[in-house]
């Protein structure tokens, strides 16, 4: 009679950097969604690794991923706020509700084929004025 060991279920979770992204991704949402500055985002992150690092410290492995899941919803936010805000031009409101823009410049390189399946050209530019009529 052959008697095999069956090993218990892991408790460890298979993907833990899928859970990770996910947490990160929550905490990027929820920066959103509460309005803190981003000096207390950091803080509450750095505070919660410090006590990630303690429980590791004495076992207790529970208390342990529960600092390192809120750090890394800190984190996440922080990264939400502290991103910079996007630079968005507008057009002069001349060029929006026209049909024609003129614009008078002349090339500068135009000898560069591009590799892909169809020739491309590319051309440079230099722009002296645009009117609209």
């Amino acid at each position: 009679m052959n008697q095999q060991k069956k090993s218990a279920p892991s408790s460890n979770p298979r993907a833990p950097l899928a859970l990770a992204a996910v947490v990160f991704g929550i905490g990027i949402w929820l920066g959103g969604s509460l309005h803190r500055p981003a000096w207390l985002w950091a803080f509450a992150a750095g505070i919660l690794v410090v006590c990630a690092v303690t429980a590791a410290i004495r076992d207790s492995i529970r208390l342990g991923y529960t600092a390192v899941g809120a750090a890394l919803i800190c984190a996440g936010a922080f990264s939400r706020v502290w991103m910079p805000a996007p630079q968005i031009y507008t057009p002069p409101p001349d060029f929006l509700y026209t049909d024609e823009v003129e614009i008078i410049g002349h090339v500068t390189n135009d000898g560069a084929l591009l590799a892909g399946s169809e020739p491309r050209e590319r051309f440079g530019r230099e722009t002296k004025s645009i009117r609209t009529d």
